[in-house]
């Protein structure tokens, strides 16, 4: 009697079973285009991670600032790295930048720093001078930063007529 039902339906088995196998299909490409969006970013790598409060990101802009060669600061955390963005004036060298990059992590915790890696972006607003823009990475695993190679300053003269 089975034999009888398919030879009857044979035609409908078979579209059953295509569009099964399209929806699987289906399924697997959006699983491909689309992973699973409840997962967290960063998975469970920041479990335990002490959060940067505003208030101290707030406090190092404004200590940062109160130095006369120091323009603008900008903060950034993405995981576990805290992102500074300095400008400095034109007339700045590298040794007072460095200074100034490595003077971020003051107003930071033990607990913080042990926790956190800190990238410092220093630049300047002057396209003329190419020694600028410098940057120091300091590990949560080390005391000190390390800078970008130090380049030699230079300026672009203007195009004479």
């Amino acid at each position: 009697m089975d034999r009888k039902l398919f030879q009857k339906n044979k035609f409908t088995f078979f579209i059953i079973i295509f569009f099964l196998v399209i929806f699987i299909l289906l399924i697997q490409v959006r699983n491909l285009f689309f992973p699973d969006t409840g997962v967290a970013n960063y998975g469970d790598r920041l479990d335990g991670l002490t959060q940067i409060e505003d208030q101290t990101l707030t406090q190092m802009k404004q200590t940062l600032q109160e130095n006369e060669s120091v323009k603008e600061v900008s903060t950034s955390v993405a995981g576990r790295i805290l992102n500074v963005i300095i400008t400095v004036n034109d007339d700045v060298s590298l040794s007072t930048a460095k200074t100034i990059g490595e003077s971020t992590t003051n107003g930071l915790g033990e607990d913080l720093l042990k926790q956190y890696d800190v990238q410092v972006f220093i630049q300047k607003d002057s396209e003329a001078e190419n020694d600028f823009p410098i940057i120091g990475y300091r590990s949560k695993l080390s005391t000190s930063f390390s800078w970008t190679r130090d380049r030699e300053k230079t300026t672009e003269e203007e195009p004479k007529e």
